[in-house]
């Protein structure tokens, strides 16, 4: 199929419903081919599976190795006002990628692809939105997409040269893994009309966070099974998967439809009834999930609002087909992919590199730590939540104000020391003071920075929750940069020893620099 022929299949889902979850005549048609053919008896039973191989498998044609994906993504934010209409804004993105397993479970399984994107076109309404040049979004990119059992998706950047923009790794890890999907299929026999508890994990691939065990509610039908054309032995099983949930920042509703095309036998297609004692007999349908159409809509309050009364809320849509034939793929999607033998794990192919979004300055960080917070006034926050407790580094540019005297006490180390101090005996802690001082000028200075770092230890008040090595590590830095800017940074951690978490945050200040990210750079 010719790119530009997927943005005319990709068409527009209909917005959802705020509170409820979006009805199903919101949801486009089902494509033509699998409407022309007969519907199957309702009798019959299926044996849904997926499976992958890293290299074409001529005994099992029905297992996946190289595919093409087209997806179309929109998002829309609604602000309630005080007063006045609610502000929206929008954004679409479409994307074609090409996907090729290189790591597989002896069940079949896929846990690593490599994907190369060929074709990105993202518009919105928002007017400090800034365009990606040098390249564009998603442009020259290739990656190896990783998911283990536990963990979250992890992304290494085959790309040399290229840097992964914060925009571009939330939507890659946010938007649904194929492969993993496999597991919203039955385990079991399953029939048109029957129904079942879809898994958390799955959803989690839908929608790109794992929702709560609390209030979760939704489940997956087959909806039907059909011939593609009069005659075929190609058929498409639909399902739909809906329901409520909550993640933990709002509530979800939540509706989508699940394309599935497998091949039944030219002879011998209808399984017979089985011997009494015997297993049921089933159509063993192996295949591929095709096409996805999803809306979702959220809502949560808006955080700044005193009244409690105004929300934000979110409304999603997306549509993602795939052709898994090479002659629907077109020649050059069709040749091998070549992909390493294993990943490459240094920072330079694992980190992300986040803008801010009024272009002030750029850092890299690594994908564990999570953008929490960003203020106006050129800060960020990034968190990575863990089991023993949270990891937290702070960014924070040290405004101007004018006075001389005010911004040279605004960028002395000693006077940050002695507020920090302050701060923290006002809060109860027990302070454990560590070394303090510049940092060597020969690792930091051809940077255009000076480093001063502050090291202590905490010890919580006896009323607030213990953690197991009993202190909170800080490292507090000053950095001044030659051009006159003061740039302040707080890591916090409760890993012990808390070395390599503070080596971390090290390396993000090396990679802290003013104005944009534009094309290729150095690595940390």
């Amino acid at each position: 199929m010719a790119p530009l022929a997927w943005l005319a299949l990709l068409a527009c889902v209909p917005a959802a419903t705020r509170g409820q979850a979006p009805p199903a005549e919101e949801l486009p048609p089902a494509a033509d081919a699998a409407q022309a053919g007969e519907a199957q008896p309702l009798s019959l039973w299926y044996r849904f599976s997926e499976r992958y191989s890293p290299a074409p498998d001529q005994a099992n044609p029905a297992r996946l190795s190289q595919y093409q994906v087209g997806a179309r993504e929109k998002l829309k934010f609604s602000r309630e006002r005080a007063g006045g209409a609610p502000e929206t804004n929008e954004a679409t993105l479409q994307t074609i990628y090409t996907e090729r397993a290189v790591k597989v479970t002896p069940a079949g399984a896929a846990t690593d692809v490599v994907r190369r994107y060929e074709r990105a076109r993202m518009s919105t309404t928002l007017k400090e939105h800034r365009p990606f040049q040098n390249p564009g979004f998603l442009e020259q990119l290739t990656l190896w997409y990783r998911i283990a059992p536990g963990q979250p998706v992890a992304l290494y950047n085959l790309s040399d040269g290229r840097k992964l923009r914060q925009l571009e790794f939330e939507r890659i890890t946010s938007n649904p893994f194929l492969p993993q999907l496999a597991t919203l299929l039955p385990g079991t026999p399953r029939r048109v009309g029957d129904r079942w508890p879809a898994p958390r994990a799955s959803v989690a691939m839908l929608l790109g966070e794992m929702p709560l065990e609390e209030g979760y509610d939704v489940e997956v039908e087959l909806l039907d099974v059909r011939a593609t054309e009069p005659g075929s032995t190609s058929m498409t099983a639909v399902f739909a998967i809906k329901g409520e949930l909550l993640l933990e920042s709002n509530d979800v509703a939540l509706n989508a439809r699940v394309d599935f095309a497998f091949e039944t036998p030219q002879e011998g297609g209808t399984p017979a009834a089985p011997e009494p004692g015997k297993a049921r007999a089933a159509v063993e349908a192996e295949g591929w999930i095709s096409e996805i159409r999803m809306a979702e809509t959220s809502t949560s309050p808006l955080p700044d609002d005193e009244t409690g009364r105004l929300s934000l809320t979110r409304s999603r849509e997306l549509v993602i087909a795939r052709r898994a034939r090479p002659s629907e793929m077109g020649p050059e999607a069709a040749l091998p992919m070549i992909a390493p033998d294993a990943p490459p794990e240094d920072p330079a192919h694992t980190w992300v590199t986040y803008d801010d979004p009024r272009g002030r300055f750029h850092l890299d960080h690594p994908q564990s730590l999570k953008i929490q917070r960003i203020t106006p006034e050129g800060g960020i926050d990034m968190v990575d939540r863990r089991l023993e407790g949270s990891d937290v580094v702070s960014l924070n540019l040290v405004p101007k104000t004018g006075d001389p005297t005010k911004d040279k006490l605004a960028a002395d180390p000693l006077e940050h020391k002695k507020e920090l101090v302050q701060t923290w005996r006002a809060q109860g802690q027990e302070i454990l003071m560590g070394d303090s001082g510049w940092l060597k000028d020969e690792v930091w200075g051809p940077l255009n920075r000076r480093v001063y770092r502050l090291e202590a230890a905490l010890k919580p008040p006896g009323g607030q929750a213990a953690v197991r090595s009993g202190r909170i590590y800080a490292d507090y830095y000053v950095v001044q940069f030659t051009r006159d800017e003061t740039l302040v940074v707080t890591a916090m951690t409760v890993r012990d020893p808390h070395i390599a978490f503070r080596d971390q945050a090290e390396l993000i200040i090396k990679s802290f620099g003013f104005g944009p990210s534009e094309g290729p750079s150095a690595a940390p």
